[in-house]
């Protein structure tokens, strides 16, 4: 490991990882996945965890939404990993310090728009190093630079948002194809497009495209985790 990426403080070969967040989500969703994989708070995320009854493995973050009488029952219960550099959000802190094959990640979206699009952000530099899915109240999203491909009700919506600059080669299962199409943030976008088939594919041009993110109703969590955790190496992510 280099100094940009740290040895990982929990490094799991099999399972997904669960990261919680102090965004908005469904506390009742969260405690049903939570057994899947070891429970990693990010900071105020530790106070939506007591909520699910949920014990994490990890506390990490820089501790300013945790009071200080929690952080001291935390020690008792958890390992509590304090960052105190504010150059970084606590996701990308939590992203360097861990390992999975997939992540499932509750309380990064909705609440503040700022968050949201800095989760983003995080995501879309990540992309190559971390199979992550974000789930908020309505939607789930997942970030990445190569291809995807899950299973569809035909006429379900799923958006395909550019981070930056990508060329699509082609895609298969879509109303709206992506064949040969240029997708930037201030050019076309993919919003709202929806399945035409049950398994939809999408194909960047090569390698060295930029991230783009895609997005589905919330109750596809289940069907985009198992593809996730069906990809053999980052490189080959959905």
């Amino acid at each position: 490991m280099n100094a940009d990426t740290p040895t990982p403080l929990i490094d799991e070969l099999t399972r997904p990882l669960i990261l919680v967040g102090n965004g908005a989500y469904d506390t009742a969703l969260l405690a049903k996945f939570a057994p899947l994989g070891p429970v990693v708070a990010v900071d105020g995320g530790y106070y939506g965890c007591r909520v699910a009854g949920i014990t994490p493995d990890l506390l990490i973050g820089d501790m300013d939404s945790v009071a200080a009488e929690d952080l001291i029952d935390a020690r008792t219960r958890m390992r509590v990993h304090p960052l105190a550099e504010q150059d970084s959000t606590d996701l990308e802190k939590a992203l360097r310090h861990i390992r999975a094959p997939a992540i499932l990640g509750f309380g990064f979206l909705g609440k503040r728009l700022d968050h949201s699009l800095a989760a983003l952000s995080v995501l879309a530099r990540y992309s190559r190093q971390h199979r992550v899915m974000l789930v908020g109240s309505d939607d789930v999203l997942h970030v990445t630079s190569g291809h995807f491909k899950m299973a569809m009700k035909i006429g379900e919506r799923l958006s395909v948002w550019p981070i930056g600059q990508v060329d699509f080669a082609r895609s298969s299962g879509l109303y709206w194809p992506l064949n040969g199409l240029a997708m930037a943030p201030d050019k076309q976008v993919g919003t709202s497009n929806k399945a035409d088939a049950e398994m939809v594919e999408i194909h960047p041009a090569d390698n060295r495209q930029a991230a783009y993110a895609i997005l589905a109703g919330n109750h596809y969590l289940e069907e985009m985790l198992s593809c996730l955790l069906a990809v053999k190496s980052v490189s080959d992510a959905p």
